[in-house]
């Protein structure tokens, strides 16, 4: 589901980029939460499945880290980029970057097998 999830948050910025209102922000909100929901179970999914049992906690403890950081570290130029464009456009920009990210993930695992993941022997 994390493609997927990404297409809907990528909605979300599109109504930001769109509607300037309280209700389109209320409504954003929504799709970019439902979007959110969708494609951080795929990721846990996939984090879980590429490490061996033993290593389940360490990999989930790494995973969150690493979300939170690079949330942390990509507001702030973001902030600067909506200062100099507007929010609006910022938005924008946004949710281009989130439909790069689905498109490079379609890519990586275009010829897969189902599961992007594929545990080697030892794994199982």
């Amino acid at each position: 589901m994390i493609l997927p999830g990404l297409v809907v948050t990528s909605l979300a910025t599109v109504v930001l980029y769109l509607n300037g209102s309280s209700w389109g922000f209320i409504l954003a909100g929504i799709i970019f939460g439902l979007g959110g929901g969708l494609a951080r179970g795929g990721v846990d999914a996939m984090v879980q499945d590429s490490v061996p049992p033993t290593m389940r906690g360490t990999a989930a403890a790494v995973q969150y880290t690493s979300f939170d950081f690079w949330i942390g570290l990509g507001s702030y130029p973001l902030g600067l980029l909506a200062n100099a464009i507007g929010y609006a456009m910022a938005f924008a920009v946004s949710g281009m970057m989130c439909l790069a990210g689905g498109g490079a993930l379609a890519m990586l695992w275009r010829g897969t097998a189902a599961s992007p993941v594929h545990p080697g022997p030892d794994l199982h």
